[in-house]
């Protein structure tokens, strides 16, 4: 089973205020109502857990990772992301790649197709074929835009080792992927901020991309228009999985405006095998209070 871990910036638009998530994996689990509802596992059959000391492969603040397994050899496994080059003050993407299991690594990609590249996502397939989805925004005079900004497309077919460009796109914010089990395209899902229209009280969505198993050609996006009328400021899905009919699905955190205050919600989208059918979503749980991981 695939593990992974992603740090990322939440922006709060009403205020102003950035607030920094240390990984991805507790973006789902940071509104109080959620962690209420969760229960702790037993530990008294935990495995043990056992951590070398290795010579890095990479140096520098990760800001953004994830790793992610060969499903048909658990020897192979990706670390993707995006590292800061301090010397050239540019966020990079990255691919670091391991065939024993994680004993050793090397760094497989790197994109520096711009000095702010990152929102990245990477997923396995069959046949020790691995996908790596890099944004790199498009930077003016020091100032990145992201809507002028691209999506690429890496595939590798001998689990993560050597990576060829596919497809590109426009830019897909905040990325998860995953990879159906059915028919082997990539599904991922992104923050797509074009459907907001504060006239309407219309709001962000997610959208949908679907890749083509060899990488080379893209469809989309798709979305659910009606997930525009909860007013998203942002809703940033995450933790992709590919289920055994062949469905992608991903979780999604969402902040939105009502009336007299802001709300909060963690849903889940789902993507079906159709190659033109949009996506539909479901709320798992709401709250009008979402915790800081500073306890504020």
């Amino acid at each position: 089973m695939s593990q992974a871990v992603r740090a990322a910036t939440f922006k709060e638009w009403g205020n102003g205020r950035s607030t920094a998530f240390g990984s991805r994996a507790m973006l789902s689990l940071v509104c109080s109502l959620v962690m209420s509802s969760v229960a702790a596992p037993p530990f008294a059959h935990a495995q043990k857990v056992q951590v070398e000391s290795k010579i890095p492969v990479g140096r520098g603040w990760h800001p953004w990772y994830e790793v992610k397994v060969d499903p048909d050899n658990a020897l192979n496994l990706i670390l993707c992301g995006s590292r800061w080059d301090a010397t050239r003050n540019a966020l990079y993407a990255f691919v670091y790649a391991s065939s024993d299991e994680g004993k050793s690594w090397r760094v497989a990609l790197e994109d520096r197709s711009s000095t702010w590249v990152g929102e990245t996502s990477c997923a396995f397939g069959s046949g020790h074929t691995a996908y790596f989805v890099s944004e790199a925004s498009r930077v003016i005079d020091g100032v990145s835009h992201h809507h002028l900004g691209s999506t690429r497309l890496f595939t590798s077919t001998d689990g993560g080792q050597h990576w060829v460009e596919g497809s590109k796109t426009a830019w897909a914010d905040y990325s998860t992927s995953a990879v159906s089990a059915v028919s082997g395209n990539v599904f991922t899902f992104y923050n797509n901020s074009g459907t907001r229209d504060v006239d309407r009280n219309w709001g962000s969505t997610i959208g949908l991309l679907r890749f083509s198993p060899d990488g080379k050609t893209v469809s989309g996006p798709f979305l659910d228009a009606t997930m525009r009328e909860r007013n998203y400021v942002g809703v940033f899905p995450s933790h992709a999985v590919a289920l055994r009919d062949g469905t992608v699905a991903a979780l999604f955190f969402g902040a939105r405006d009502t009336k007299n205050r802001r709300e909060y919600d963690l849903g889940m989208e789902f993507a079906s095998l159709s190659p033109s059918s949009s996506p539909n979503y479901s709320i798992i749980a709401s709250t009008r209070k979402c915790l800081n991981l500073d306890g504020s």
